[in-house]
């Protein structure tokens, strides 16, 4: 994994954390 894809990965990790919130 490239570092742009890990970082996409972390947003959409906090977007869902942040909705389910």
């Amino acid at each position: 994994m490239s570092a742009g894809e890990i970082m996409i990965a972390k947003e959409k990790r906090s977007v869902v954390t942040i909705v389910v919130q």
